[in-house]
C-alpha cells in the first residue's frame, strides 16, 4: 500500500533516489517499474533507512554489473581521454562543494597537452559532468561535480577490482552506505536550489554552495533572489538532511556573518539592502521542530512541502505522481538542475 503513494511517500528515500539518480528519467523508470527494485519500492518492508540504502546499493550494482552500458565511462557512448577520466575521478571522489585549481594534486596541475584548466572545460561544456562555481563575487572560482548519478557510480559503487564476482563480493557495508549519505548532503542542496529556480515567482538567480573566497566562514547552501527587479528579495537557505540537525540561533548567526563579509561594491550592497526570507530544508520535519524554528523567523521546507510549492498534486494515484516526477527530473526539483 505504502508503495503505491509514489515516490514522495518517504522523503528521505526519495532524497536517496535524487542522489543517485539525478535528472535521468529512465533510471527513475526503472526504480519505478522494474521487478529487480520491488522490494525498495515497496517502503513498509524496510523498517531501517540504513538497511534499505544498503539494498539499494547493492540493487544498483548488479544492475550496472549486467548492464556495463549504463556505466558513467561506457566507451560506446563516451570514450574519456584519461586526463578527463583522472581529473573526473578526483572531482566525484573529492568534497562536495568542489575545488580550485590550486587544490587538484600536482600531478594533475602540471599535466599538458590538454592541461587541467583544458580537461575540465571539456568535461564541463562538451560531457555536463562537472562545473565552474564562482564565489559570491564572482572573481575567483571552483569546479565540482555537475551529474549525481556520475558521482554515485564512481564514489559510492566503485568499479570492483578485476577478478572479482558477484557471487564473492561481500555485502555492502557500512561505509558504502556512509559514502551515499555523505553525498546526500550536497544534492539536498542542488535540489534546493533547483527548487528555489522552479518555483512560480521571477527568479533573477538560483545557486548553491555559495562561498567566500576566504574560507573562513561556511557557504550558504542555497541562495535565490526572487521577485521583479524592483521588487527583489533575498532568499537564504540551509540544508540538512535531519530536521534535528537544524539550529535556528546559529544558522541566522551564519547567515549574517556570511553577508556582513560579501564586501562592498554597490552591487553586494543591494544585495544586503534586499528584504530576507530565511528557509531550513530537509527531507521532512516534525511539527514540534517546525514551530521551533518558526519561532526564530524560519520557514521550514521537507521535499513534500518543496513538491507543494511548485503545484505538484501529492494527492494523485501513484502513476500520475510518478510521472510528474520523472517528467520534470531533467529540470529542477528531482533532476539535474533539479526540479522533480
Amino acid at each position: 500500500m505504502a508503495a503505491e503513494q509514489g515516490f514522495l511517500v518517504h522523503p528521505s528515500r526519495f532524497l536517496t533516489l535524487w542522489t543517485a539518480y539525478g535528472g535521468m528519467p529512465g533510471h527513475w523508470e526503472r526504480f519505478a517499474t522494474h521487478d529487480d527494485w520491488r522490494s525498495l519500492r515497496e517502503f513498509a518492508a524496510w523498517d531501517d533507512d540504513g538497511e534499505w540504502r544498503a539494498n539499494f546499493i547493492e540493487t544498483e550494482q548488479r544492475y550496472l554489473d549486467h548492464n556495463p552500458e549504463d556505466r558513467y565511462d561506457n566507451r560506446a557512448f563516451v570514450e574519456l581521454a584519461e586526463a578527463h577520466r583522472e581529473a573526473l575521478l578526483h572531482l566525484a571522489n573529492g568534497p562536495g562543494r568542489g575545488c580550485a585549481l590550486k587544490e587538484f594534486p600536482n600531478v594533475l596541475r602540471r599535466k599538458a597537452d590538454p592541461t587541467l584548466k583544458e580537461s575540465l572545460k571539456i568535461l564541463a561544456k562538451h560531457l555536463e559532468l562537472v562545473e565552474e562555481n564562482h564565489d559570491f563575487h564572482g572573481h575567483n572560482s571552483r569546479w565540482r561535480m555537475a551529474d549525481n548519478n556520475t558521482r554515485f557510480q564512481i564514489s559510492v559503487l566503485r568499479k570492483r577490482q578485476a577478478g572479482t564476482t558477484r557471487l564473492r563480493r561481500k555485502k555492502v557495508g557500512s561505509k558504502v552506505v556512509k559514502r551515499l549519505e555523505t553525498h546526500e548532503g550536497p544534492a539536498l542542496e542542488r535540489l534546493t536550489a533547483g527548487w528555489l529556480d522552479a518555483r512560480p515567482e521571477e527568479v533573477d538567480l538560483a545557486e548553491h554552495g555559495v562561498w567566500l573566497p576566504d574560507g573562513k566562514l561556511a557557504d550558504i547552501d542555497a541562495l535565490a533572489i526572487v521577485g521583479l527587479e524592483e521588487d527583489w528579495t533575498l532568499v537564504l537557505a540551509s540544508c540538512k538532511r535531519s530536521a534535528a540537525n537544524h539550529e535556528p540561533v546559529r544558522q541566522r548567526r551564519q547567515f549574517e556573518e556570511f553577508m556582513a563579509a560579501t564586501g562592498d561594491s554597490e552591487e553586494v550592497l543591494e544585495i544586503r539592502r534586499m528584504p530576507r526570507r530565511l528557509l531550513l530544508v530537509s527531507p521532512s520535519f516534525p511539527a514540534d521542530k517546525r514551530a521551533e524554528c518558526g519561532d526564530h523567523g524560519f520557514e521550514c521546507f521537507g521535499i513534500r512541502d518543496m513538491a507543494r510549492a511548485i503545484n505538484l498534486d501529492l494527492d494523485r494515484k501513484a502513476q500520475s505522481e510518478d510521472r510528474h516526477l520523472r517528467t520534470r527530473a531533467h529540470s529542477g526539483f528531482g533532476g539535474d538542475r533539479d526540479r522533480s
